[in-house]
């Protein structure tokens, strides 16, 4: 094969690789418009959820209680760096809790086998109703009597590193403004109140999760996209050159034989 045939060879793969990384960077965007959606929507009724828990003091988890520490990775394309900024904030999480849970079973593989292991919503349908499955997970035990925390990415860096937190269900949250004269009813009581606002954590928790895996992925997939465009450039701007310097070689071949002798 000429090095000719190479250089369009590689430039050929070049292009191939540019046209799936922005296919790719399209979808993660759509994706993580739908999620940043889902995660407003769900943190606007968390704050509702946790307005009413303010009205019952004994609804609120207690620090001393019980500890269940739960990991928030994904199972999705390109999420090795995501699930490994996880479990690296979730090894000292875990040290005092009495049970581990984890989202996303690559997450899982970095844990270890003691974590019970779920796998990763991949709608908000899909977030609603792994919240529940969570809930029935630790239904052994009280929300009021059990303390949760909860370890997820609630933001990605420019670079796409993510923002790992840690969000402890027993710390203060701030208000939304709303009263409980608005919100508590007579019907309500402490244990209800507990279980509901557990569920909105979890839904809350799980939106942000997968809204800041989708930018991560985005992000990735922009800067794969413009590598690609410069070394595309740089290929066409090789192949040009070699292109001109074999014209020119023929241009003098084809003069040196007009300068022949004649037999």
């Amino acid at each position: 094969m000429s090095s000719l045939q190479q250089l369009e060879d590689r430039l050929q793969a070049w292009r191939s690789f540019r046209g799936i990384a922005r296919a790719t960077r399209a979808l993660a965007a759509a994706q993580s418009l739908q999620w940043n959606e889902a995660a407003r929507r769900a943190e606007a009724h968390r704050q509702r959820c946790l307005a009413i828990l303010d009205a019952y003091p004994g609804a609120r988890p207690s620090a001393g209680a019980p500890r269940i520490v739960l990991g928030v990775g994904s199972d999705l394309g390109l999420c090795g760096p995501f699930n490994r900024a996880i479990a690296e904030r979730l090894g000292p999480a875990r040290a005092r809790a009495s049970r581990t849970l984890v989202i996303g079973a690559r997450l899982g593989q970095l844990v270890g086998e003691e974590a019970s292991c779920i796998p990763s919503p991949t709608s908000f349908a899909r977030a609603e109703a792994l919240a529940t499955e969570l809930e029935l997970l630790l239904a052994d035990a009280p929300a009021e009597r059990t303390h949760l925390v909860v370890v997820l990415a609630t933001g990605v860096d420019p670079d796409g590193r993510p923002r790992v937190e840690l969000l402890d269900e027993t710390s203060p949250s701030p208000s939304p403004g709303l009263t409980a004269v608005e919100l508590v009813g007579p019907e309500r009581t402490e244990p209800l109140v507990a279980a509901t606002a557990r569920h909105a954590r979890l839904v809350a928790a799980l939106a942000r999760s997968a809204a800041s895996e989708t930018e991560a992925r985005w992000r990735t997939m922009n800067r794969a996209h413009d590598a690609a465009d410069r070394r595309i450039g740089e290929q066409e701007r090789e192949l040009r050159k070699r292109r001109q310097e074999l014209v020119t070689q023929e241009m003098l071949e084809a003069r040196q034989g007009g300068r022949a002798p004649i037999a």
